[in-house]
């Protein structure tokens, strides 16, 4: 590979310093950044020329993967404190309400909240205890399987954000080796091109969007609720583990909970665990074969192995790979998909080449739009982990950090 050949992509969950590592690499090695849609196109990529380093949100699909391997472009995928990612996307919503004009839950949650953040707008990095970073933190369910992907593909270098950000010459020393090798004075000018606050500064970028760059805020600003969740429940207790992270309650002051109704609740009929039996659930089970549903004596009973709520979530009948699929496709999420043209033209083959993409999207959207609760998202969450909390989640050799 020649210097007039030289492609790094950045592929990895938002808000976890990939723009920050992109200027850094843009310094180092002397790169254009060019845009690249999120739906990856190999004409696109070919259209945007043979040097440059940039970033997007890509799952590892094999059109990507196979056009990186020919065209030997280096692959990175950035890590970060899932706390920390909430914090720095709920301020960006904020900063930039704009980009979710079209995003009914995002726009209804900012509405809500609205009172309360305008009573704290002398507070410019408090984080209301309302709608949005519940939302959010729902969201985040789903876009941490990004990084998750890579790493399970073992196709990328990792860089974790904390290490980066604590000893950035260190850490970049480190990267450039794997990558192609410069002095250390390249990479020392890089970093002070690239300083939060020369960036915050610069006429080039948008300041409101290089805002702290914290390890660790996450401690001091989200509520007690929202950190209960990522300790305590799935599958924010199993991503963070397989990521490297925790969160310590006990550090935290006594529990405050949130006495607002949560996105996913709705009043009615429920099941015997309290999770609620929405209508798309009602189609799904008047889809199913009449001497299916008579197996099932109580459709709201959850304590059999063989009950509706375990098969809902169970691996999707028509899918070959079954329980081994990863990420899982569960029986409801392959029925929602059969009711949804628009889903069907996006997402073609969902057991197979769009078997990534369409578990994002059902992670990302699903809950929202059929008021599901987050009981029928965990077991495709966790499938993409592969192991519960409490295994060794030892990273891949290839983390700089």
């Amino acid at each position: 590979m020649t210097t007039d050949d030289f492609r790094i992509l950045i592929a990895a969950t938002e808000k976890t310093g990939n723009t920050w590592l992109k200027l850094l690499l843009s310094q180092i090695y002397d790169l254009p950044t060019p845009y690249i849609s999120q739906d990856f196109s190999k004409a696109e990529a070919d259209s945007l020329g043979n040097r440059w380093v940039m970033h997007q949100h890509f799952l590892p699909e094999r059109p990507l993967l196979a056009w990186a391997a020919a065209t030997q472009t280096h692959l990175l995928t950035m890590i970060r404190h899932p706390a920390d990612i909430l914090v720095s996307l709920y301020h960006y919503c904020y900063n930039y309400a704009d980009h979710y004009k079209d995003d009914a839950a995002i726009t209804r949650a900012l509405a809500a909240d609205a009172s309360e953040r305008q009573a704290t707008a002398n507070l410019p990095h408090h984080v209301v205890d309302g709608e949005l970073i519940r939302i959010l933190q729902e969201r985040i369910m789903c876009d941490l399987n990004i990084s998750i992907s890579w790493i399970n593909s073992r196709r990328s270098t990792l860089v974790r954000y904390e290490d980066l950000r604590a000893d950035p010459l260190t850490k970049l020393s480190s990267l450039a080796a794997s990558i192609a090798p410069v002095s250390r004075e390249r990479i020392e000018q890089a970093i002070d091109a690239c300083d939060i606050k020369v960036l915050r500064d610069s006429s080039a970028t948008d300041s409101k969007f290089f805002r702290r760059a914290l390890i660790g805020e996450w401690r001091t600003v989200l509520p007690v609720e929202i950190l209960r969740r990522f300790a305590e429940e799935e599958p924010f207790k199993s991503q963070l583990a397989f990521l490297g992270y925790e969160v310590e309650l006990d550090e935290i002051a006594p529990k405050q909970i949130w006495r607002g109704q949560t996105t996913n609740q709705l009043p009615g009929e429920c099941f015997d665990n309290s999770v609620p039996f929405v209508p798309i659930l009602a189609e799904l089970l008047q889809s199913v074969t009449p001497e299916k549903r008579a197996s099932w004596d109580a459709i709201l009973d959850t304590s059999s192995p063989d009950c509706f709520f375990n098969w809902a979530n169970a691996a999707a009948e028509e899918d070959v790979l079954g329980a081994e699929a990863v990420p899982r496709i569960t029986n409801l999420a392959a029925f929602i998909h059969k009711q949804r043209p628009d889903l069907q033209t996006a997402f073609p083959d969902i057991f197979d080449l769009n078997r990534l993409g369409y578990a994002g999207w059902f992670l990302r959207y699903a809950g929202h739009r059929y008021q599901l609760n987050r009981s029928f998202l965990t077991p495709i969450a966790l499938s993409w982990i592969g192991k519960p909390a409490g295994h060794d989640y030892s990273l891949p050799q290839q983390l700089i950090g």
